[in-house]
């Protein structure tokens, strides 16, 4: 569970950086997370 508000909290920096394709960083997340799960 640390690790996922780690993620979130990478996700949210790069989404602030990469704000023109937000969707493959959400998109690349979702994929990772079904893979750990």
């Amino acid at each position: 569970m640390g690790e996922l508000t780690l993620t979130k909290d990478t996700i949210k920096l790069l989404l602030d950086c990469d704000s023109h394709e937000p969707r493959s960083v959400l998109g690349f997340h979702e994929v990772r997370q079904r893979n750990k799960q």
